[in-house]
């Protein structure tokens, strides 16, 4: 069973970073020397007066095959210009039209850029040791 954590922003200490490649329709990190991946994609676009909502999928690095990480996980935005984030995101299991939760897939939500200008979306793995890694998105909100 996944633990998912959802902690305030500001508890990304200690956790390493760095920055992956954008794509216009989504993106997508590599975790754990790349064993681990991430596909992200918008349900709802980002912007300054509404709630944005994205689909996080994690996949087999080698395969691209959906899968669990089996890690705890979590969701956080941030504004590295102006040096702040948002309010905490919420996780979600992903479910399919029958309600049947879908293999590594979950629902962000809470997801509130209050500014237009560069963000980062940073998903962090905390791994058994109780290490952490964090993996960032970069995105203009228009």
């Amino acid at each position: 069973m996944i633990k998912i954590l959802m902690s305030p922003l500001f508890s990304i200490l200690f956790s390493t970073s760095a920055l992956a490649a954008t794509h216009s329709s989504g993106g997508h990190l590599a975790f754990d020397g790349g064993r681990i991946h991430t596909h992200l994609s918008w349900i709802q676009e980002p912007s300054t007066d509404k709630e944005a909502r994205m689909k996080l999928e994690w996949r087999d690095g080698a395969t691209h095959k959906a899968m669990e990480p089996g890690l705890a996980f979590r969701v956080d935005l941030f504004m590295p210009d102006m040096g702040h984030g948002s309010a905490p995101t919420q996780i979600a299991p992903w479910t399919d039209e029958n309600g049947q939760a879908a293999l590594g897939a979950y629902q962000i939500s809470n997801m509130y850029f209050m500014m237009a200008g560069s963000w980062e979306v940073r998903v962090t793995l905390t791994y058994a040791d109780g290490s952490t890694e964090t993996q960032a998105w970069s995105l203009d909100v228009p």
